[in-house]
């Protein structure tokens, strides 16, 4: 008798089982998020990395508030600088840049980076003096001894962010991806220690920089690879040269 009613139970569950695969069979083809077209996503980037106003405001804005809450103490108030920070945009330039060999956008994405790291230098410094503090917090002793850690962070923050850069309908994962890999208060770290005249909070923070550039860069390229843009033969020319 138990027999019995298992194989009823098993004939049910079957025939159950069954009706959904009809019921949702079919073509479920609009619901594929296929990677942007190479023009698109080409004049996306060139957007996002471009050394403009409203580039430089939204950073030097995410630098105050990223200093202000080192020097405060409040997580929160540097996870909201994180958000506001537009670095990732000329990084993911870079990597693209570099498979796809474009030697313009490489150049454009290097300029932003590097006038922007510069500046976020700068106000981090300013602000310290400003603010007359002398005393490390631990948010800013965290941002001084990077690890593999912190690398394999940057790895899995630039595969994310050229992913989500490359497709329209995951943009939305950005800001978590910022988040993540935090490249905006390590350059205040660096600004704070420059102002305190603390060589090791200074060359700490910014190798910690660095390993999240690196990071960034040679996952997102290698993510935008696979994706069947650009290609190892182009990543492999100089891209530096005209």
């Amino acid at each position: 008798m138990i027999r019995t009613k298992f194989k009823r139970i098993l004939g049910w569950s079957n025939r159950r089982i069954e009706e959904i695969r009809k019921g949702n069979s079919g073509d479920w083809a609009w619901l594929t998020v296929k990677p942007m077209p190479l023009a698109v996503l080409n004049r996306k980037l060139w957007k996002v990395a471009e050394p403009a106003l409203t580039y430089y405001v939204l950073l030097a804005l995410s630098v105050v508030i990223a200093t202000l809450g080192l020097l405060a103490n409040s997580a929160a108030t540097i996870i909201g600088a994180m958000i506001v920070a537009p670095l990732m945009g000329p990084i993911l330039g870079m990597a693209f840049s570099v498979v796809m060999s474009n030697r313009r956008l490489l150049r454009r994405s290097t300029l932003s980076l590097i006038t922007g790291t510069l500046m976020s230098i700068a106000i981090g410094a300013v602000i310290c003096r400003l603010v007359g503090i002398q005393t490390l917090t631990p948010e800013i002793i965290a941002r001084t001894s990077p690890n593999l850690l912190d690398l394999g962070v940057a790895l899995a923050a630039g595969s994310a962010g050229a992913f989500a850069f490359s497709r329209r309908d995951i943009a939305d994962a950005l800001p978590g991806v910022a988040i993540a890999v935090a490249l905006v208060p390590p350059l205040s770290v660096v600004g704070i220690g420059i102002a305190l005249n603390l060589q090791s909070v200074t060359f700490g923070s910014l190798l910690l920089f660095l390993t999240n550039l690196t990071g960034i860069v040679f996952s997102g390229g290698l993510v935008l690879l696979l994706q069947r843009y650009g290609s190892i033969d182009r990543a492999k020319k100089d891209c530096w040269l005209q």
